[in-house]
């Protein structure tokens, strides 16, 4: 199994929770004590900020979706609206510990939750009154799943023991202890969705399956660490079984036999299943979560997203209609998916080293990838066969690339450090902008054939192109000034000179009428396409700016700074709208 996606928060927070939605769509974690983020699992980016201001242990989604229960560590449960995230009712603390683990009943009229001590509360989730508690566990609830009608619980403790008991009095119905114990060491149980089988895992690396109707037991076959944790799949047909924090072992749950095996370099804080059964999630301690491929059973030909990479990958780019991406990797290689059913459409595995970025041609039917060597190749989409090679092998280009390594590995998935351009000018021929080791030229992509190269050009580290094609901007040796070159003529239209240090990063706004540039005189300054002339400074940061973007419409503008904060400007009048800063625990 292969990772899928890596996301690191950039704020040294450990990743604690990890919770799938109910559609799999959103990753929620929790970094930190009051945090809570939001990850989009396809593109990596995250789709909301933190929720809440104390510390979160764990949360549920209901059947529907539409709720979400939250348990933090001072014993308090809250129930949120989903989309929202506005607080519908926050409890007591009932004289209860830690929330360790909260569910919903399957008609969500009750929020259940399990405490550190053993205790089990019930919860009407319409007014938040308690409605009943069970104390009869003397250690941590591992698993609690509810009968087909939501009136019976059945909880598996870490005590050993299975209690089966009636939601709304809390009386005890049946009590059951697990066999085999005294020889080995409990480490961790858990329940089936359909109630008949246990799964308990010891510190000694054996898994028991035990038939709860039957009494009968089987020997799952043993791991080489302590069972950190154990789970079945949704459907019941699969356990895993958590090693020692650092390896998943997938298991058949009826004969036993191993499916697959995740290993990790890294310690897993968290496991979490996707509902579909189709993705794991996991954190670490080093603040990362990371999802890793499909669960694929009867899938001897079947080629998805369990193929990834076998390395970081740096960056996802989308075409232009958004039915297809690409991901580029440190492995060397890039690769074409189908944006819906994740099917793998092509590979490209000709570059000799680690890939820094690729980027669809307007129509989409060429793609161009660019290695840390700044060799750059163009292949056809759905084919993978190569149409343009342009090799560089420039020592200067890997340093540029090597002294964002640092940066790289941490950044959303849609730029790499310091590089915001596609390669392709959005113009009926698709031309193309290379640096070829002296100067940058311009190629048109029907033959190849070189059109013009940009006027003194020879120190640009990267092309910016404005979206209407007309335009190319560039990094030069001379970071206080950004020259602007016309793509037809090659010619220099004018420079961008404002910044009293080092400028980095430029930025055309989507209609092409401005510019962004961003610097480590800790401002930004928005400059008119057509002439270079500036329109607005933004004045506001205490410490070197990271990045300036502009929004879809254009009249807003966002910069991050290393100061830990991100600021709204308006484009015309410079003017600051809001600033985000970073939550400290």
């Amino acid at each position: 199994m292969k990772i899928v996606k890596s996301f690191f928060p950039k704020d040294g927070n450990n990743v604690g929770l990890n919770l799938f939605s109910n559609d799999g769509r959103q990753l929620l974690t929790t970094p930190g004590a009051g945090m809570v983020r939001i990850w989009d699992t396809q593109s990596g980016q995250q789709t909301r900020f933190p929720i809440r201001d104390f510390q979160v242990l764990c949360m549920a989604f209901n059947g529907d979706g539409s709720l979400m229960a939250v348990g933090d560590i001072s014993g308090i449960i809250s129930i949120l609206n989903a989309q929202t995230h506005h607080i519908l009712w926050v409890s007591s603390k009932a004289n209860f510990k830690v929330v360790n683990t909260i569910w919903f009943t399957p008609d969500s009229r009750y929020c259940v939750a399990a405490h550190s001590n053993g205790t089990v509360s019930v919860w009407d989730t319409e007014s938040g009154v308690m409605k009943s508690s069970f104390m009869e566990h003397t250690k941590l609830v591992q698993s609690l799943r509810f009968d087909a009608d939501g009136k019976t619980i059945v909880s598996a403790s870490k005590d050993g023991s299975i209690r089966t008991w009636d939601l709304e009095s809390g009386r005890e119905l049946e009590v059951s202890e697990i066999s085999h114990i005294a020889e080995r060491d409990l480490s961790f149980q858990s329940l089936s969705p359909d109630l008949r089988k246990v799964a308990v895992g010891f510190s000694n690396g054996s898994i028991l399956l035990l038939d709860r109707q039957s009494g009968e037991t089987q020997d799952l076959p043993k791991g080489s660490d302590e069972i950190t944790n154990v789970f079945f799949s949704e459907d019941g047909t699969c356990v895993f079984a958590v090693e020692g924090n650092k390896k998943i072992r997938v298991l058949d749950g009826v004969s036993g036999r191993e499916l697959t095996t995740i290993d990790s370099s890294d310690s897993f804080f968290t496991v979490a299943l996707s509902p579909d059964g189709e993705r794991i999630a996991t954190s670490s301690y080093n603040g990362e979560s990371k999802i890793w491929a499909p669960v694929e059973l009867n899938a001897e030909n079947s080629v998805a997203l369990s193929t990834a990479h076998e390395d970081l990958v740096i960056q996802a780019t989308f075409n232009t209609d958004g039915d297809q991406f690409v991901t580029v990797s440190f492995d060397g290689t890039a690769k074409v998916w189908n944006t819906d059913s994740l099917q793998l459409i092509s590979i490209f595995k000709d570059h000799k080293h680690e890939l820094l970025s690729a980027a669809f041609s307007p129509d989409g039917r060429l793609v161009a990838s660019v290695s840390t060597r700044g060799n750059i190749r163009v292949w056809e989409t759905e084919t993978a066969k190569q149409v343009f090679h342009h090799e560089m092998n420039s020592d200067d280009f890997f340093n540029i690339a090597d002294g964002n390594r640092g940066g790289i590995r941490g950044v959303p998935l849609n730029f790499s450090g310091n590089f915001s351009s596609s390669y392709f000018a959005p113009d009926p021929f698709a031309k193309l902008v290379v640096y070829d080791g002296s100067q940058m030229v311009v190629h048109e992509t029907q033959k190849w054939n070189r059109t013009v190269n940009l006027v003194d050009s020879s120190t640009v580290a990267w092309p910016v192109i404005s979206p209407n094609g007309q335009l190319v901007a560039g990094i030069t040796d001379d970071l206080h000034d950004i020259p602007v070159w016309d793509m037809e003529t090659g010619g220099k239209r004018f420079s961008l000179q404002g910044h009293h240090k080092s400028a980095y990063w430029v930025e055309f706004s989507k209609d092409g009428k401005h510019m962004v540039t961003s610097s480590v005189d800790k401002t930004a300054i928005v400059w008119d396409a057509g002439d270079g002339g500036i329109i607005s400074k933004l004045i506001g940061h205490s410490d070197y700016l990271i990045l300036s973007r502009f929004s879809p419409d254009g009249e807003r503008i966002a910069t991050a700074s290393a100061d830990g904060t991100a600021k709204i400007w308006n484009v015309s009048t410079g003017e600051l709208l809001s600033t985000f800063s970073r939550a400290i625990p």
